[in-house]
């Protein structure tokens, strides 16, 4: 009966003792950084006629470049019509005095947030609303769709 007992015990400390020395290497490795999950690639999507051509998201805002991809004039002139909501955090934006916004060409919009408890490299989701109105009929219309990617 002793010496069953004497190789259980001899048992459990020889792997008792390999699975502390893994558990702190692990732990070395993971505060190394080694096992940090990046954000995913930078990408907008889901707009209509007036896209998001590029972005910028600092901890003190967000710059869009849009374009106008649909068939005519467009303006976005009215407050509040380009609005972005970063991580659940509200940005808003003065009015932006586009007019005659033509097909094709391209416009930079800022907009101001607060995204301080976030820092550079921090991952983020943002849900961009840009209302315009067709210079042609009048009619006002919304093209919205989502950013991704990692803070400035």
């Amino acid at each position: 009966m002793k010496t069953r007992a004497q190789s259980s015990l001899e048992y459990l400390m020889t792997y008792g003792w390999a699975i502390l020395v893994i558990s702190a290497i692990g732990l070395v490795i993971w505060q190394m950084g080694v096992f940090k999950v990046s954000c995913p690639e930078k990408i907008a999507q889901g707009f209509s006629e007036i896209e998001v051509l590029d972005y910028k998201v600092t901890t003190s805002g967000v710059t869009l470049v849009l374009v106008n991809n649909g068939g005519s004039r467009v303006d976005i002139n009215s407050e509040g019509a380009v609005s972005a909501t970063v991580n659940s955090v509200s940005c808003t934006s003065t009015n932006p005095g586009i007019t005659t916004f033509r097909p094709g060409a391209k416009e930079t919009v800022g907009l101001t947030c607060t995204l301080t408890e976030y820092n550079p490299g921090d991952c983020y989701v943002g849900n961009i609303s840009i209302t315009y109105n067709t210079t042609s009929s009048g009619l006002s219309h919304t093209s919205s769709g989502t950013i991704r990617g990692g803070i400035e």
